[in-house]
């Protein structure tokens, strides 16, 4: 059976490490200045399987460079 692609992977990284994550947006319809104005926000819209796992795989406290 194939594992399911948009199920969140298991961390590659040992337990206590912080993973980055590289996100992009199209400046015209979400810029950095909304984000900063909203603090946090819901990605939608985003159709490519692994964008997806790497999405569902962020945890609070890690880094998005954006």
């Amino acid at each position: 059976m194939r594992p399911d692609p948009l199920s969140p992977p298991a961390s590659p990284h040992a337990e206590g490490t912080m993973n980055y994550y590289l996100a992009k947006s199209d400046p015209e319809e979400y810029a950095l200045i909304h984000l900063e104005r909203d603090q946090k926000t819901t990605w939608d819209g985003v159709k490519n399987p692994q964008a997806l796992q790497a999405i569902r795989a962020m945890r609070p406290g890690e880094r998005v460079f954006f």
